[in-house]
């Protein structure tokens, strides 16, 4: 199983649930914190990633380019003097049935006890815990 050294230094995005079944991409910007059971599929994670369209990637622009994918979507970054995933975009469409179906099925895909819809910042601590399934 890969650990988080293993992604220092690199761009990796992640899917994750809210308490509402939303879900959210995160990107960690070479250096954000990922839960245990996205380490150890990561490879799942990866492969939705790349099919979504990064034609924006390297710009600003590339956060509504992901939200229009129906995605809330966060960044790694600093806010307030504190490691966090900052709220970038909320949903600006529709997610089509094939991506929410390939999300949905990542073994182990965190639940996040958040609200991404309130949430502007996501902390690792946040992070760990996840809610059980119903």
């Amino acid at each position: 199983m890969k650990n988080q050294e293993d992604f220092t230094g690199f761009e990796f995005d992640w899917f994750a649930k809210d308490i509402n079944s939303n879900i959210g991409l995160f990107a960690t910007a070479g250096s954000g914190f990922i839960p245990e059971e996205v380490l150890s599929h990561h490879d799942q994670h990866e492969e939705i990633a790349n099919m979504l369209p990064h034609d924006k990637f390297g710009t600003n622009e590339v956060w509504n380019e992901l939200a229009e994918q129906g995605l809330y979507v966060f960044d790694w970054g600093y806010f307030s003097g504190k490691e966090s995933y900052n709220k970038m975009a909320i949903p600006l469409g529709k997610m089509n049935n094939i991506l929410k179906e390939l999300i949905l099925n990542i073994n182990e895909l965190p639940k996040l006890d958040v609200d991404f819809k309130t949430a502007e910042r996501i902390l690792p601590n946040q992070i760990n815990k996840s809610v059980p399934e119903d």
